[in-house]
């Protein structure tokens, strides 16, 4: 394989609120590429989205360019599935969520948790009261109309917003068919992409209430593929056989180096898994202001159960917990055993159905003043790198709620951390996360289906 022949798809997934389709894909496109060495090249062109089968949908495509190889955007669309939202879906979920110890709420929200409570008894305080002395004229009538007036601006801004994740992350009988059908359309536009035989890598980009979409779509998706391997003559899977050595080595606090070291030895493991011809091409799980963070507010009852979901298999981590019937082990042997052409009986290797961050990397980045997005390493795992990012200029604009629609805005920086005094823009950070200039090491993937490639780009060129 030449590295013009290097091509990889980049997906990302929108957040909450009333998005319009390509609005996310164009703004996060133009911020990470670069401008062409000639003011009469295109940055990105716009091509028919043959994987999503949406009209509504382009693909955006850059041509190679200093070692980049060729790279191909897609949005995976979702808003239009989350229609006829009303109050009580809003509140139903709110409640669930207030309605807890304050014990049980993640340590980063608790002071969230703590305002709403306070700004509850106030209002219902006035509400009571028959009348305000400090207000002067105004009666309980007075403060019911201001109020009404309030909530019914406010809660136009909850259900548009809001409503998306309360109904996902809600599994009530009335949101199930809205969350299967976002979860089984991201999952078909990944096999499309895997199945499609264009793509040597895919990298999948999540913000907000998308970050959690991906992590879900990645979950299920996975199971599909882990056993997925060909009958190579002659392998070797030391990569897989050293699983415990990485793991011991990343610690339960690592440094920064040491997460990664971690993410060096993905990425060898993904490259050995293709060379034996699995079919998996998910390279990187990049997470913008994920409210994975809050997974024990958001997908338990308490932290205790979130772990005990985690332990179980069902919510995967990063590194992958191991098999419950062996403490130890991360892989299983695909039986019965084949033989090659001279005879030999071979066993290969195959990690278990949650264990898709042993060879996906997974990166997430947030601000400090983002109350729906924070660090994802100590809910998740310490294999994830987490990257704090601060707003260029003043300190105080780094701590501003709004600061979750500015991930890949260009005024955003990395921030400094102990071990990293780089002013860097934080675009930059995340497109060394993904990675993009992939050239130097994506070349020497054996087990890529060259051929199935081979003819899926005919087709397209003619």
């Amino acid at each position: 394989m030449n590295g013009e022949a290097i091509r990889q798809a980049v997906v990302i997934i929108h957040g909450i609120g009333e998005q319009k389709p390509m609005d996310t894909l164009r703004g996060f496109v133009d911020s990470v590429l670069p401008d062409p060495p000639s003011p009469e090249q295109l940055k990105f062109w716009s091509k028919p989205d043959r994987m999503s089968e949406s009209f509504e949908l382009r693909r955006l495509s850059a041509r190679p360019l200093q070692g980049r190889p060729r790279t191909d955007f897609y949005e995976y669309y979702w808003a239009f599935h989350m229609r006829d939202t009303r109050w009580h879906h809003v509140l139903n979920w709110l409640l669930r969520l207030l309605l807890r110890s304050p014990w049980r709420v993640p340590r980063r929200i608790v002071h969230i948790w703590l305002v709403a409570w306070l700004l509850i008894l106030i209002v219902g305080s006035l509400l009571l009261t028959e009348r305000v002395p400090l207000l002067g004229a105004f009666t309980t009538r007075n403060l019911s109309w201001l109020f009404g007036a309030m909530f019914s601006g406010v809660g136009g801004l909850l259900i548009k917003y809001l409503g998306d994740a309360a109904r996902y992350m809600t599994p009530s009988p009335e949101n199930i068919a809205q969350r299967q059908q976002i979860r089984a359309d991201g999952i078909r536009l990944l096999r499309e992409l895997h199945s499609s035989g264009k793509y040597d890598r895919i990298i999948l980009v999540g913000h907000s209430l998308g970050s959690v979409i991906a992590y879900d779509i990645l979950t299920h998706l996975w199971t599909d593929y882990n056993k997925a391997h060909a009958r190579p003559e002659t392998f070797s899977q030391n990569q897989l056989k050293r699983i415990h050595q990485a793991i011991e080595a990343l610690g339960e606090n690592p440094t920064p180096a040491q997460v990664s070291a971690f993410q060096d030895y993905q990425h060898k493991l993904w490259l050995e898994l293709r060379g034996v011809g699995n079919p998996w091409l998910v390279t990187d799980l990049i997470t913008l202001g994920s409210p994975l963070t809050s997974a024990a507010l958001l997908l338990a009852h308490s932290e205790t159960e979130l772990r005990e979901q985690q332990k179980e298999l069902a919510l995967p981590t990063c590194p992958p917990q191991p098999d419950p019937l062996d403490n130890r082990s991360y892989a299983f042997k695909l039986v019965p055993p084949y033989e090659t052409s001279g005879g030999q009986k071979r066993t290969l290797r195959a990690l278990h159905h949650a264990a898709q961050f042993a060879c996906t990397r997974w990166t997430n980045f947030y601000y400090p003043g983002d109350f729906i997005g924070g660090p994802l390493a100590p809910v998740f795992g310490a294999g994830i790198q987490d990257v704090p990012l601060r707003v260029k200029g003043w300190r105080v604009l780094s701590y501003l709620p709004t600061t979750h629609t500015w991930y890949w805005r260009k005024r955003a920086l990395k921030q400094r951390g102990q071990q990293d005094y780089r002013e860097q823009l934080a675009v930059q950070a995340i497109v060394e996360a993904m990675d993009l200039q992939c050239n130097r090491w994506l070349g020497t993937v054996k087990g890529a289906p060259q051929m199935q490639r081979a003819e899926a780009r005919q087709a397209e060129a003619s």
